[in-house]
């Protein structure tokens, strides 16, 4: 019995199904690719400070704030600064205040002035374009549900992508001589066949990258029900939690604030990862730990592996835990490829380049597919 009918039916209709909302991702993911530089194109009076001479450490000026707003509790502070940008500082309320209207503080760190504030929320206004666009991209700005829905939708697109490669191989010989020919698109023909031969051409030389996008699609939207734990039943789940045990209070201990825990975890890197340098600390009020993340020198923070993150308890002052997915084996390649993978940060510019073409190519193969299906029908 022949089964390429069957294929070639079920690559259209998988197609079908998903081709709105692949259009939708594809294009967004595109955008997301400039996130940064468009939420500082849209938001000048937060981002932009200018160069007018040295700049403050912003741990200082993180723990300045933190003394200047006891209503503040600063739970994300930025450490590497950027030419002519603010640094962003991520607070809630303090224990016992009231809820705070703001999650984000833009300071200059020329100056330690305060730029602005405001919530890092999903919206269409100005200031919340690009979160929008952010959680428009992950889950149709449907919370977990939609999460769900666009995992799906990513399984629809692994599965039409291997069909859609396999239906290139040619049914009649010569094998190579007819599929060589899949890869090109043909000069001077009617539009209805070139939609078809960019269809079929655009979906081989992007088979790959697709095919990327796709898995560590489905992998991301479906991480705690699926992926975590298929790669802890394959590799092992880690002994213990990853922030260690809570370390017992030392009688001398001194304060522990984001100054301290960065000295702290800078005497660890310098052993583990020397030439490293931080990129940002962070605070969790519910365990008492802070984390400060490094980045090989030169690096873009999710370049590769991305960063590795040292706690400190905020009790002794004392590293309780390492996230190192560099010492971690295999089980730390898969967990951390995820990100830099399918947001194309693993190599910096190119890969970046590479997957800004990737989503406005999976909207154009979309449209010429639904193209080719309409004529035949």
């Amino acid at each position: 019995m022949r089964i390429r009918p069957g294929l070639v039916w079920l690559h259209r209709y998988v197609g079908l199904l998903i081709l709105v909302f692949l259009i939708l991702a594809g294009v967004s993911g595109s955008v997301l690719i400039f996130r940064t530089r468009l939420d500082a194109l849209l938001n000048p009076t937060l981002f932009d400070v200018g160069v007018h001479g040295a700049t403050l450490s912003p741990v200082r000026l993180a723990d300045g704030l933190a003394r200047g707003h006891p209503s503040w509790r600063l739970t994300k502070v930025p450490i590497r600064v950027h030419r002519g940008r603010a640094l962003v500082f991520h607070v809630t309320a303090a224990p016992g205040k009231p809820a705070l209207s703001f999650t984000q503080v833009f300071v200059d760190p020329h100056t330690g002035a305060v730029l602005g504030r405001r919530r890092n929320r999903p919206g269409w206004s100005r200031r919340h374009l690009v979160e929008g666009l952010f959680q428009f991209h992950q889950n149709l700005l449907l919370g977990t549900f939609g999460r769900w829905f666009m995992g799906i939708v990513a399984s629809g697109w692994v599965i039409s992508n291997l069909l859609g490669f396999y239906l290139t191989f040619p049914s009649l010989p010569p094998f190579w001589k007819r599929w060589r020919k899949m890869w090109g698109v043909a000069r001077g023909t009617r539009f209805p066949r070139f939609c078809l031969d960019l269809h079929r051409a655009g979906g081989l030389w992007l088979f790959l990258g697709f095919l990327v996008l796709a898995v560590t699609s489905v992998e991301m939207n479906f991480f705690d029900e699926l992926f975590l734990p298929a790669v802890n039943l394959t590799f092992g789940a880690p002994q213990g939690t990853l922030y260690g045990a809570p370390a017992a209070v030392h009688p001398s201990a001194m304060p522990v604030n984001f100054a301290t825990s960065l000295k702290v975890a800078w005497q660890r890197a310098e052993r583990r990862h020397p030439g490293w340098v931080p990129v940002f600390a962070s605070y969790d009020p519910e365990r008492g730990i802070y984390g400060v993340s490094f980045i090989a020198k030169g690096n873009n923070t999710y370049a590769w592996l991305g960063p590795v993150e040292y706690f400190v308890s905020a009790n002794s002052g004392r590293i309780t835990g390492t996230d190192d997915p560099y010492r971690e084996g295999l089980r730390g390649i898969v967990l951390r490829s995820l990100y830099p993978l399918h947001s194309g940060r693993i190599l910096g510019g190119p890969t970046r380049a590479l997957v800004f073409v990737l989503g406005l190519a999976t909207a154009v193969l979309s449209l010429t597919g639904l193209y080719v299906w309409y004529r035949r029908r």
